[in-house]
C-alpha cells in the first residue's frame, strides 16, 4: 500500500489540462512520463512562441522596408507597346516636376507634359542657361534677351512653345536622347522671367 506524506508540495503548473494544482511530489514519484511530458510540451510551446514572435519581427521589417522603397522609389515607369517609356511633366508657377528624373541615352520616352499654372510655360530639355560671365543661372536683374536666349540654348532634346503650353494644356511629345551628350541637361522654362524664377530642375543621364 502507497504511503502519502502529510506535506505535500503544491504549486501550479498551467501546462496540464485544466488542473490548477497537483501534487508535484507524489506526481513524480507515481508518474515519472507525465512528468517528462509536461516538461517537453513545455520546451515546445516556448520553442514555437519564439518562432512565432520571430516570423512576425520579420514581417514587421519587411513591410517597413517595402513602404521606404514605395515612398523613395516609387513604382517603375510604364513602357508602351512601341517601347516608349512614360514620362509624366507637371508645370506650376513656377516650378517643374517630372515622374522620371534619371533617363538612358539612346532610348525613347513619350513625355505628357501639362501645364497646371495660371499662366503659359515653356517645356525645354538642354543644357543649364549660361549666364553673360560663364556662371550657370545667372539672376542678374535684367532678362535675357531673345537672342541672348538663342546663343545660350544649347544640347536641345525638347522644346515646347509657351504659345501651346497654354494654362491647362496637356502635350504629348515623343523624345530619344543622344548618345553622347557634352554637357549636362536639365528642364527648363524658358519664357520670360520663369528662368530666373527658378524654374528650372536637374534630370540625370545613365
Amino acid at each position: 500500500m502507497m504511503k502519502f506524506e502529510r506535506k505535500c508540495l503544491f504549486r501550479p503548473n498551467w501546462n496540464i489540462g485544466n488542473f490548477a494544482y497537483i501534487p508535484m511530489r507524489y506526481l513524480a514519484l507515481e508518474h515519472p512520463d507525465v512528468i517528462a511530458y509536461t516538461s517537453t510540451m513545455s520546451t515546445q510551446i516556448a520553442k514555437r512562441r519564439k518562432e512565432i514572435i520571430a516570423k512576425s519581427n520579420l514581417f514587421s521589417v519587411f513591410t517597413i522596408v517595402l513602404l521606404l522603397l514605395t515612398a523613395c522609389g516609387g513604382s517603375a515607369p510604364s513602357v508602351n507597346e512601341d517601347g516608349s517609356i512614360n514620362v509624366d511633366v507637371t508645370l506650376t508657377d513656377f516650378k517643374i516636376e517630372s515622374s522620371v528624373t534619371a533617363f538612358e541615352a539612346g532610348k525613347t520616352y513619350r513625355f505628357t507634359i501639362t501645364n497646371e499654372g495660371l499662366v503659359p510655360h515653356e517645356f525645354v530639355i538642354a543644357e543649364p542657361l549660361m549666364g553673360m560671365e560663364g556662371e550657370a543661372h545667372d539672376d542678374g536683374d535684367d532678362a535675357h534677351s531673345e537672342d541672348e536666349m538663342e546663343m545660350k540654348h544649347e544640347g536641345v532634346v525638347i522644346e515646347v512653345g509657351d504659345d501651346v503650353l497654354q494654362p491647362g494644356v496637356t502635350v504629348t511629345v515623343d523624345a530619344t536622347f543622344p548618345e553622347h551628350v557634352d554637357g549636362e541637361l536639365e528642364f527648363a522654362c524658358h519664357t520670360e522671367g520663369h528662368y530666373e524664377a527658378g524654374m528650372f530642375a536637374p534630370l540625370t543621364m545613365e
